[in-house]
């Protein structure tokens, strides 16, 4: 089953329809509520994730704040193809 990963108000989350649910309180804390920790967890989150019609929402997407879903990233990659010399260094057309 497929899964919504989020991140509300720093705690990792499952999303469904128009609800989310806390990571940790879904797992009896098998999981921690940090998101990066949940990014490395996907077996577990998919088996979660089949108990969400099920389960009682945390609460309401459209009442909170969603953050990062990766809000510590350890690694950024960018392309600089807007700029001339990068676009004719790899043979490209410029934008």
């Amino acid at each position: 089953m497929t899964f919504i990963l989020g991140n509300i108000n720093n705690r990792s989350v499952l999303v469904l329809d128009d609800f989310y649910f806390d990571v940790q309180t879904l797992s009896n804390g098998a999981l921690s509520s940090d998101p990066m920790d949940a990014l490395g967890n996907c077996d577990l989150l998919h088996r979660l994730s089949g108990l969400l019609k099920d389960a009682t929402p945390t609460g309401r997407v459209a009442a909170e704040t969603i953050g990062a879903a990766v809000p510590r990233p350890k690694n950024c990659f960018a392309i600089g193809l807007n700029y001339k010399s990068h676009a004719e260094e790899s043979k490209m057309q410029l934008p």
